[in-house]
């Protein structure tokens, strides 16, 4: 029986430590890979399935770029397709497609050669992954996290496909990504831990897979010095194309085999909120044909999954806020200088949608009518000042709006509500039980003109571990959204703050990059107490 043995390496470059740190283990770890490559002249090596590592090592080690290129050129060293391992439910729709074509232009600037998406510790992947890496021409993926599967019907060699029918083959590398890892300091019991490997994988494949690498190692080995395996991962594809796929889709966020870690969702928010200002004056930028390509770079490294998901040492995360501010206030300045290039006199709405609206939105000082056939500036056709209103009540044509005073409702529904849960979770997870609380709700104002309401909420919620203050502005005009602005003014610790908004359907809708997707309102997609031996 054939076995293939992937090398690589999982290059977490701010984790535990800064890239001014983990940089110097990446000089040691190419001075490595050369002597291997000079030794083993069809020694193949995939760099973590990002182009990041080389701009990371030619910043601290120019001289090491000839000898790097040449290996790159001849298929030796594997890059990209993407320029960072961001994470892919935090970052938005045009981080993600900016992150991919940065990438794939590093490729073709470094002349590697092209082989597939590689995802092993992105903690969930969305749905659109398939048809993203088709546009960019590549058919095929490595993943391990967030692979969902009917149990019993386990299988690493999959076809995902994606909303659109994109497909990809999909390598799901159910026994991790570091199975023979470290064969150099395990000699005497390399035969061993190699066959138990090879038992494990060949339930699910008729080909078997492993991986020898590790996170921030930087002692890479030809595992063909004590084995008979192959190490071409070219080879290897050719050779599982033959072998039948079980078709998957959607996205793919399930923790059943590997954790996606949902906890992060919520660590250290005041990232997530840092890097949604300073993607979107990027995006604006770029409607203007003002991309800069040097601040995007140093963006999309903070969106990598432990930077944003806020996983890493204070340090790093310190790193980043600055980097925010910085990033901020220069964006800001070139989005200013760009609107006063415009002779123009009246109120004007900038759009960055790609969208046509003839609408009436609500904003903080009135209502503004407009009517636009894409993303850019239009003209303001009425402004509408708000006047003092009476009542909450408000209708539009897709939904009716009530506040009694203590709670709210859309279409008889209620709406709006919040809750306080125990957390005793972690910074990865979350795990939530009932506690008591007392909520008060308290009207401050109503505002209303011809077309639009405001209405102004100010809410307490006490719990024994926790006080929680929210100010909250309800928007309602002539859209088929309800615009909830809410100032959170938290004190505690251990808890978790649920605001619900269901509807009519009991259907759970989540927004997700470039798709928006039905989940259970609780994963039962769990392994039982006894779980089968193969697994």
């Amino acid at each position: 029986m054939k076995v293939f043995v992937i090398c690589h390496t999982h290059w977490d470059r701010e984790w535990f430590l800064t890239s001014e740190y983990t940089n110097e283990w990446l000089s040691r770890l190419f001075e490595n890979l050369l002597d291997l490559t000079r030794k083993k002249k069809d020694f193949i090596f995939v760099l973590d399935g990002q182009t990041l590592i080389l701009e990371d090592l030619f910043s601290i080690r120019p001289d090491l770029r000839d000898d790097v290129f040449k290996l790159v050129e001849e298929g030796k060293f594997i890059i990209g397709p993407v320029y960072a391992q961001i994470d892919w439910r935090i970052s938005s729709e045009y981080s993600i497609w900016k992150n991919f074509s940065i990438g794939m232009r590093d490729i073709e600037k470094y002349h590697a050669r092209k082989f597939c998406g590689w995802f092993m510790d992105n903690f969930g992947q969305i749905s659109q992954i398939p048809q993203i890496l088709r546009i960019f021409g590549l058919d095929c993926v490595f993943v391990w996290r967030g692979v969902k599967m009917e149990e019993g019907k386990e299988r690493m060699i999959l076809e995902w496909e994606s909303p659109d029918g994109s497909r990809v083959l999909t390598i799901f590398l159910i026994a991790g990504y570091r199975n023979l890892y470290n064969l150099s300091e395990t000699k005497k019991i390399a035969r061993k831990r190699f066959d138990h490997e090879v038992n494990k994988v060949q339930n699910f494949t008729d080909i078997p897979l492993l991986l020898d690498g590790y996170d921030l190692d930087i002692h890479p080995e030809d595992p063909r010095d004590f084995l008979d395996v192959s190490i071409s991962p070219f080879e290897y594809l050719k050779e599982v194309k033959k072998e039948n796929a079980t078709k998957i889709t959607g996205e793919m966020i399930s923790g059943k085999y590997a954790s996606t870690f949902p906890g992060t969702l919520s660590t250290r928010t005041y990232l997530k909120v840092g890097a949604d200002h300073v993607g979107r004056l990027l995006q604006y930028l770029s409607i203007f044909d003002q991309d800069d390509e040097e601040s995007w770079r140093e963006y999309l490294k903070t969106l990598i999954h432990d930077n944003i998901c806020g996983v890493g040492v204070d340090q790093i995360h310190e790193k980043m806020e600055k980097i925010y501010l910085k990033l901020h206030g220069k964006l800001l300045k070139n989005l200013e200088e760009v609107f006063s290039s415009f002779d123009l006199s009246g109120i004007y709405a900038f759009i960055p949608s790609s969208y046509r609206f003839n609408l009436t939105l609500a904003e903080e000082k009135g209502s503004f009518e407009f009517e636009s056939e894409g993303a850019g500036i239009w003209k303001v056709k009425n402004f509408y000042p708000w006047r003092k209103g009476k009542s909450s009540d408000f209708r539009n044509r897709y939904y009716e709006f009530h506040f009694d005073g203590k709670e709210f409702f859309m279409d008889g529904i209620k709406i709006g509500s919040m809750k306080i849960l125990k957390d005793e979770g972690d910074t990865y997870s979350s795990f939530t039980t009932p506690t008591e609380y007392e909520e008060k709700i308290h009207l401050r104002e109503i505002r209303e003109n011809e077309y639009s309401k405001s209405v102004i909420v100010e809410r307490k919620i006490v719990s024994e571990t926790a006080k929680v203050k929210t100010i909250e502005r309800i928007y309602l005009d002539s859209s088929p959204f309800i615009r909830w602005d809410a100032e959170i003014l938290p004190e505690g610790v251990g808890y978790k703050l649920v605001f619900g908004c269901p509807d009519a359907t009991g259907k759970v809708l989540a927004g997700m990059p470039f798709d928006v997707v039905e989940r259970e309102s609780i994963d039962r997609d769990l392994f039982p107490e006894n779980v089968e031996g193969i697994l």
